[in-house]
């Protein structure tokens, strides 16, 4: 399954992308707003791309993690994702985004171009009712995308997420709802 942008490629994940994801996954600077550690090593990193390939075969899958990759050359450049919420009965009917891009390629427009991808993929092929996206209240770049994903603000939750060094921080949460985005889409 491989979805496709203006200038990118979000596709399954394969266990040679290893080093290009470590590129990001390994970066202190990069990975600052995100609630895992730089990967330590590149053996650690393998072992998370082996854990999406993992969660891409579990039955109902909720998970679905895509490397992203330019389309004029097949660079990968980052990896993002929508992570299904089950409820107590039925299908899945919320996802939450989730996204990282390597930061030579911060401000040009990737962001924007993945999350809307997401936000299709979520509402058309996946049939949702809602998607959300969390960041840290301070990470602008984050919350934009989500703005021009045309996601809107619910809500900041005070002191909501810890970091790595144990400070609490507050945390902008996001959504869109399926009529929202197909009244946008006749727009």
């Amino acid at each position: 399954m491989t979805l496709e942008t203006e200038r990118l490629l979000l596709r399954p994940y394969e266990l040679d992308d290893a080093p290009a994801v470590h590129a990001y996954a390994g970066a202190p600077e990069n990975v600052c707003y995100m609630a895992w550690a730089p990967n330590a090593s590149l053996e650690a990193t393998r072992e998370v791309v082996q854990s999406f390939l993992a969660q891409a075969e579990k039955e109902p899958r909720l998970n679905y993690d895509f490397a992203v990759t330019l389309r004029n050359g097949g660079q990968l450049i980052g990896g993002c994702g929508i992570y299904l919420q089950t409820a107590w009965f039925g299908p899945p009917f919320e996802g939450e985004l989730g996204w990282i891009l390597h930061r030579d390629h911060w401000k040009q427009g990737y962001g924007t171009e993945l999350a809307r991808a997401l936000v299709r993929f979520g509402f058309e092929t996946l049939k949702l009712h809602r998607i959300t996206a969390p960041c840290y209240a301070e990470n602008y770049g984050s919350y934009r995308i989500m703005e021009n994903a045309g996601l809107s603000l619910e809500c900041i939750r005070r002191q909501a997420i810890r970091d790595r060094d144990g400070n609490w921080n507050d945390r902008r949460e996001y959504a869109i709802l399926e009529d929202e985005w197909n009244t946008a889409q006749e727009g």
